[in-house]
């Protein structure tokens, strides 16, 4: 540990990068709708977004309900072993539910089939699957990527009843989504002499505290997230805020890449399956004599 500290002293990082710069982060979907796979450098988060139709809250009859809930694996860490393990979930599914729904991300009210009677309850299961750090970003763009791929079965009200239409009937509806909250975590030790973008679980447990900014793909400040730690300078903090709109813009450009080719790929599929039965079927009048 004397060694990573006398590193960062020196603006060197014990992977080999700057004290800005990133791993690379890699953005899988599944074949269900609303389900992905992040990737940041070691780290691997899964995320599956599910839907069922409830009764909404009195207090507010026009809106869905959107929920996010962690589950930090064994697995993933000795770490999570311990009791504190319960806290760390806690914490993430606390910051995602600030940002995505705090900041009004999902609009909730397009979750109402009607009023007062039958409503939309989304849900976000996180699962960590391997823990190299940064867990708060990785968390947090599962969640963001799965909720814009999640397509819902479109409903309606009918004879006093909902009816949910199948996918083959009706093409599924997707949630209506106003802005892009992305997540970029810093770490800063009590020296202030360096701070580490997208820290590593060892910078991480050698740091002096984290700080998480949430900034959309319009530059606009969604939230800042302090676990705790030592105090941090304005000078520093405008500087990871600057930090984290580029790094805002950067997850927009992987998230509608991987986007675009999820869409091909389902694209391709429906196309062979087309193929597949508009082939024509050879008669037994054409079949060669024996």
């Amino acid at each position: 540990s004397k060694f990573i500290l006398e590193s960062l002293k020196e603006g060197r990082r014990f992977d080999g990068r700057n004290a800005w710069e990133h791993r690379q982060i890699m953005v899988t979907f599944g074949n269900p709708y609303g389900q992905v796979e992040v990737c940041i450098g070691h780290t691997r988060v899964m995320c599956v977004i599910t839907g069922e139709i409830v009764e909404p809250h009195l207090e507010k009859p026009g809106e869905g309900f959107l929920s996010f809930h962690t589950d930090l694996s064994p697995m993933a860490s000795k770490d999570f072993m311990q009791s504190s393990a319960n806290e760390t979930a806690n914490d993430i599914s606390f910051l995602i539910d600030r940002v995505l729904r705090g900041s009004r991300a999902v609009d909730t009210e397009s979750l109402c089939i009607l009023s007062g009677k039958k409503v939309w309850s989304v849900r976000a299961d996180i699962r960590v699957l391997d823990d190299d750090g940064n867990l708060h970003d990785a968390c947090g763009l599962a969640a963001l990527a799965g909720l814009v791929h999640f397509k819902k079965r479109d409903a309606s009200f009918e004879g006093g009843g909902v009816n949910v239409h199948s996918e083959e009937s009706r093409e599924p509806v997707p949630l209506s989504i106003h802005h892009l909250p992305l997540l970029a975590t810093f770490a800063h030790f009590e020296t202030e002499e360096f701070i580490a973008a997208d820290p590593t679980r060892v910078e991480e447990s050698l740091s002096g505290g984290l700080i998480c900014i949430a900034v959309n793909q319009f530059g606009e400040l969604c939230g800042i997230h302090r676990p705790g730690g030592v105090p941090l300078s304005m000078q520093s903090l405008r500087h990871c805020i600057q930090a984290a709109t580029e790094r805002g813009k950067a997850l927009k450009e992987i998230l509608e890449s991987a986007l675009l080719s999820d869409k091909k790929k389902r694209e391709a599929a429906r196309k062979d399956i087309r193929q597949r039965y508009t082939e024509p079927v050879i008669g037994l009048g054409s079949l060669p004599a024996v």
